[in-house]
């Protein structure tokens, strides 16, 4: 009977177009289905509200990254002024040993004894300084190996937040997905 009303042609293009609207709809059926399994039954309000959190944790470990090196650029810096200072102990300690017997600078009369408590005396500071700089060197090493470990903890959190905008999209697709199947229907 509706072929006789429409005629032939126009009933097999109603039946084209509810094979293309059924076929649609089946996909967008197995589309959101798959959103909503990835989404790991959270909804748009949870993804966001973990996107928020893990975007505020990588901020704080990028500050504390940001500290770190800081902290680490001092450090090395003061062991560079510990090194020098070592230097300039042994090098006082050695030009003592060839002076003459007399000072350079007061032109005093230096006897060998004072030389080696002099001598002894550059040394003594220069083996404190080591001991610090040893100190220093320990503290650059235990800082870096932390730094290193945040660096790795925020390059997961990086990937975890990237995975969590993709969610953050696939929550927005859901809306768009469960609005198109409720037009074909």
């Amino acid at each position: 009977q509706l072929t006789s009303v429409l005629g032939g042609n126009a009933v097999n293009e109603v039946k084209f177009g509810l094979e293309s609207v059924k076929s649609s709809l089946l996909e967008a059926c197995g589309s959101l289905e798959r959103a909503r399994g990835r989404l790991e039954g959270r909804d748009a309000a949870a993804v966001e509200s973990d996107v928020r959190k893990a975007e505020a944790e990588a901020g704080q470990m990028r500050k504390w990254i940001d500290d770190s090196e800081k902290s680490l650029q001092s450090l090395r810096q003061e062991l560079g002024e510990l090194n020098g200072r070592i230097k300039l102990e042994a090098d006082s300690a050695g030009s003592l040993q060839g002076l003459g017997a007399k000072c350079p600078v007061c032109e005093s009369a230096i006897t060998d004894d004072r030389k080696k408590q002099l001598c002894a005396r550059h040394r003594e500071d220069a083996a404190a300084l080591r001991t610090k700089a040893n100190v220093v060197v320990e503290g650059i090493d235990k800082a870096s190996k932390e730094t290193d470990a945040m660096r790795s903890r925020l390059s997961s959190r990086d990937r975890e937040l990237a995975k969590l905008m993709a969610l953050s999209s696939e929550a927005g697709e859901l809306a768009s997905l469960e609005k198109r199947i409720s037009t074909y229907e």
